[in-house]
């Protein structure tokens, strides 16, 4: 049972995508494993001129419907 996920990239503790780890892929195989819960960021932003949540397709920056429905 996984309960809780926090992601940062290495090395230099980055958004995911920057740096070596495979991020995307874990993220995957939770889906695919039946995790639905948050996912903690705790990365360094990086440059301040850029969006922070760049690396994270636009459809997946929603609330989840567990949100929605107030059980968050």
């Amino acid at each position: 049972m996984i309960a809780h996920v926090q992601v940062a990239d290495a090395p230099g503790r980055g958004a995911p995508g920057t740096g070596e780890l495979p991020i995307a892929q874990w993220l995957s195989e939770l889906d695919c494993g039946g995790y639905d819960g948050f996912v903690g960021l705790e990365y360094l932003p990086g440059d301040a001129g850029r969006d922070p949540f760049e690396w994270l397709p636009r459809a997946g920056r929603g609330p989840t419907d567990r949100t929605r429905e107030g059980t968050a």
